[in-house]
């Protein structure tokens, strides 16, 4: 049995301080997801609580057919989504945006010239800002997911494909058209998109 196998099961005997360890390896990036997610330090934190207690309710149904990093990941993506569901009942809740250093996905917020801005402009990209979280507010949640843990959580597809328990291309084929949802958002013509202030 690796480590990780018996640090699962010291915890599923009872040693709470093996708990501790895992939520030692795991917090940053359940914390990471939570803060995205929510926007505020404070629910990030309050929310990362109630994943680690979850895991720790359910750590007994763990039997090891995934790593625990995948469980673990699973278990904080629909945990999240839960949260986003019921504060979108209350209030608008806006995503922040996405961004990977190693995609080629064009921001199209990152294309306005390398100098300070004027007012105008920074007007303006305030609003394409508020435009392209709301594109990706309204993204049907199989793509969310996917952006969620290539972006935020910077997985590889592999990875993603392991917690989502759906085939690589199947993960492609939703980030692709996640873009193009954004894209097509963006470019609007109904005078909204990045398209009508001249970064499309």
């Amino acid at each position: 049995m690796n480590d990780e196998g018996l640090l699962v099961e010291a915890i599923k005997a009872g040693h709470t301080q093996r708990f501790e360890e895992l939520v030692d390896i795991y917090k940053d990036k359940v914390y990471n997801m939570a803060r995205y997610m929510t926007g505020c330090q404070q629910e990030a934190q309050d929310l990362a609580q109630e994943i680690f207690i979850l895991i720790y309710r359910n750590i007994h149904g763990f039997q090891g057919n995934s790593s625990l990093s995948t469980w673990i990941h699973r278990i904080a993506l629909n945990r999240c989504l839960d949260w986003q569901r019921k504060q979108q009942r209350r209030r608008k809740i806006l995503l922040p945006v996405f961004k990977r250093e190693d995609d080629n996905f064009e921001d199209p917020l990152e294309r306005q010239p390398n100098r300070q801005p004027t007012p105008e402009e920074s007007l303006v990209r305030k609003e394409q800002i508020q435009e392209l979280r709301e594109a990706i507010q309204q993204l049907p949640e199989k793509y969310k997911k996917v952006m969620i843990l290539y972006y935020y959580q910077q997985l590889s597809y592999s990875e993603i494909s392991e917690i989502l328990d759906l085939p690589v291309r199947t993960i492609e084929t939703h980030l692709y058209r996640a873009r193009q949802k954004i894209r097509e958002h963006l470019s609007d013509p109904k005078g909204k998109g990045v398209k009508n202030h001249g970064y499309a």
